[in-house]
């Protein structure tokens, strides 16, 4: 075999070879893209999900506090009015009623408060562990891309290697 032979079967094996890994590429750059446009998807979900439980908490809790103000209010005109006239049997006993009402009030707050604490802590546990296993995926991913790359390589240089002895033989 001469050598202009030689090198137009090298130059096609090689353009061959180039062709194959620019397929690969490809492939691989539109699965690649689609995982990101899912984790995208996935992403705005979430946060979707999120800000509607926090827009519902504040509103609830904008409810509860205008309550409480006009609660307020009242009390302070009925106080005002008492010192205007003077208190009275059934006023302290309604008075002790209010006081009472208001710890329950508090303690079930507080208790709610402490509920909602800990599920948000449930919740960023949670999230913790969905991006540590998506990360150990996207490594594990990879190492195998990487794995594949290199057999690839090593079967590409065999073959040239093989090539070469071949020509070295005739």
């Amino acid at each position: 075999m001469g050598i202009l032979t030689g090198d137009m079967t090298r130059l096609c094996d090689e353009i061959s070879a180039l062709r194959g890994a620019r397929e690969a590429f490809i492939k691989d750059l539109a699965r690649g893209a689609k995982e990101m446009q899912a984790g995208f998807r996935n992403a705005r979900r979430e946060m979707a999900r999120k800000t509607k439980a926090e827009r519902l908490a504040f509103v609830s809790g904008l409810k509860k506090k205008v309550s409480g103000m006009r609660k307020e209010f009242a009390a302070d005109i009925a106080g005002a009015r008492q010192a205007w006239l003077g208190a009275t049997a059934a006023g302290r006993m309604a008075r002790a009623l209010e006081e009472q009402r208001r710890a329950e009030a508090e303690a079930r707050r507080r208790k709610e408060e402490e509920r909602k604490a800990k599920a948000a802590e449930e919740e960023r546990r949670r999230a913790e562990a969905e991006a540590r296993r998506k990360e150990e995926e996207e490594r594990k991913a990879k190492a195998a891309e990487q794995r594949r790359r290199a057999e690839a390589e090593a079967r590409r240089m065999k073959e040239r290697a093989k090539r070469k002895a071949k020509e070295e033989e005739e």
